[in-house]
């Protein structure tokens, strides 16, 4: 009796523990141990209370500075905000679709993406651009918290916009190919004149879908005025010959997480270098012992490429330095994230920027600064 006791205490004990580790895991370091002495700084528990976002192809930097904006607003306005990503995406689209109205016929061509067999023209898109996007008075935003069916929802309709304006550019493509012309300049005149009016058509057609006009409305995001901040990235070399960000820099970066919420990080991601620790995945480190890829190799294998995440917290060393960012990424909760996070070395960042004559990025980090209109 006693031992049947014991061993329904025991599963009491394990389940209870289970269900309280989604919000709890992380404040512990995930690389901690007998011998370790890392922190983090705990800011990670209003992020896990955060839906995590399942972005649409190449919109990385639409939803990274979505989330480091809205929890700006959430700290500045102290309510939960959440930026409407279907208002973004659509603002997007629309200032990309009539981009188009400008280009001759091979520069649409140029836009297809030949391995999807479709036009992408969201991405490649930068942080400069969301800037003049949220200052367009054209978002939206929700005042109270989202579900994370209601996010994966409109991550959906995003993806079926996308797909629905990727088939119809890439089907003018072809009508364009196959119209037979005299010569180059006739070319050019018959695809602007059929580009124009085609374009409008879809115009009309996003603005009517039914799909896209049934989707959740907030409210219109005009009263505040945003600005992107890029960081000062000094590098410092430890005693033991470790690589970490100047220290004055590293208590910017806490004191604006501490204070202000998200930071915005671009780096260069290559997933093979992504590892599991001590029970966690996401950690994104140099490998040991092994050469470094280069950006041809990784371009060849398709092992990676540029991207934005949203930064949210930090792993500190034992020397309380700080050894890893801990992001937000947009890929789910599934693959190789710790339920949506990846934790990205310091090492792994200044390594992979020390190698610049291989093609990979420089990383960088950014902060929005919100400013209130004046009445």
């Amino acid at each position: 009796m006693l031992n049947r006791f014991l061993f329904l205490f025991f599963v009491f004990i394990s389940i209870s523990a289970f269900s309280q580790s989604r919000c709890e895991f992380l404040f512990h370091s995930p690389l901690a141990d007998s011998t370790s002495k890392q922190s983090v700084l705990g800011l990670i528990r209003t992020n896990l209370d955060k839906p995590i976002v399942s972005q649409c192809v190449g919109t990385c930097y639409l939803e990274a500075t979505a989330s480091v904006v809205e929890s700006k607003l959430s700290h500045y306005l102290n309510k939960p905000v959440t930026i409407s990503r279907a208002s973004f995406f659509m603002t997007n689209l629309m200032s990309r679709i009539e981009s188009l109205l400008d280009r001759d016929s091979e520069g649409l061509r140029s836009a297809i993406n030949s391995a999807a067999g479709k036009i992408d023209i969201v991405s490649n898109g930068s942080v400069r651009q969301m800037e003049d996007l949220l200052n367009s008075r054209s978002i939206e935003v929700f005042t109270q918290p989202r579900t994370q069916s209601e996010v994966y929802a409109e991550n959906k309709l995003i993806k079926y916009i996308h797909e629905k304006t990727s088939r119809f550019l890439y089907e003018l493509t072809r009508q364009i190919d196959a119209n037979e012309v005299q010569n180059e300049q006739q070319a050019d005149a018959a695809f602007q004149s059929l580009l124009k009016s085609r374009i409008n058509d879809l115009i009309s057609d996003l603005k009517n879908d039914d799909t896209i006009k049934n989707r959740p409305k907030g409210k219109r995001l005009d009263d505040f005025e945003f600005k992107l901040r890029p960081l000062q990235i000094y590098l410092q070399k430890t005693a033991d010959n470790k690589t970490r960000l100047g220290p004055d820099l590293e208590k910017d970066i806490i004191n604006r997480l501490k204070q202000n919420g998200e930071l915005e990080l671009s780096y260069y991601h290559i997933k093979d270098y992504v590892r599991r620790r001590n029970g966690h995945d996401g950690f994104l480190e140099l490998p040991e012992n092994e050469k470094l890829l280069t950006s041809a190799e990784v371009k060849k294998r398709k092992l990676g490429g540029g991207h934005l995440v949203s930064v949210v917290d930090v792993l500190l060393d034992a020397n309380h330095r700080i050894e890893y960012l801990v992001v937000k990424n947009t890929w789910g909760a599934q693959g190789d994230t710790d339920r949506g996070y990846h934790y990205i070395s310091i090492d792994y960042l200044t390594t992979v920027d020390t190698n610049l004559d291989k093609g990979y990025n420089r990383f960088q980090i950014y902060d929005w600064q919100i400013k209130e209109d004046e009445l």
